[in-house]
């Protein structure tokens, strides 16, 4: 090959090359930014389901709550049946 003609094969590639590249790291900044898009949807939903999960927590506390004042009040009425039981048979 003449000396022209490398010289334009190797502009020409030069220019092939840099297009590539650019053609890459557009591609990449576009893949990057749906990624962050993404993470950030996950955020917000972790995020919320984190709220429901308290809600369901303080929920299933206050039930649980309840049921031990309940079975604490049976409790106390069951042994006061019991004594007034006992002093009866005495």
């Amino acid at each position: 090959m003449s000396k022209k003609v490398e010289e334009l094969k190797n502009e020409v590639m030069a220019d092939v090359e840099k297009s590539c590249v650019e053609d890459i790291k557009a591609h990449m900044i576009d893949k990057i930014e749906e990624d962050v898009k993404v993470l950030d949807e996950d955020s917000r939903a972790y995020k919320e389901d984190e709220k429901e999960a308290a809600k369901l927590g303080k929920a299933i506390n206050k039930e649980l709550d309840r049921e031990i004042k309940e079975e604490a009040e049976n409790a106390k009425e069951f042994a006061k049946e019991l004594k007034a039981d006992i002093e009866s048979r005495e």
